[in-house]
């Protein structure tokens, strides 16, 4: 599930780039170099984003069977909960 949603992730990344040169160019205007970083930024947040959500849940699912404490899961699942949405955003 998560290498799908970093596949989609990155398909919508690759699609918008391509939908908004195709729109420039059938409109005759060249991309300025500040929207080719934009774009750039953006395909490289998409990547990251994915990134780390399947790092989390990797993590998640390979630490999480070896422990038998639970106050140890728990703080693992907490941090890591916070962790992933704060580097996500």
């Amino acid at each position: 599930m998560v290498a799908l949603t970093l596949f989609i992730n990155l398909l919508t990344a690759y699609k918008a780039g391509r939908d908004s040169r195709v729109l420039l160019s059938a409109a005759g205007v060249q991309m300025s170099k500040e929207q080719r970083q934009r774009e750039k930024s953006f395909i490289k947040q998409s990547f990251f984003q994915g990134a780390a959500i399947f790092a989390g849940q990797v993590t998640y699912y390979v630490t999480a069977p070896f422990l038998t404490d639970y106050s140890v899961l728990l703080f693992l699942d907490s941090s890591l909960w916070a962790f992933m949405h704060a580097f996500e955003g």
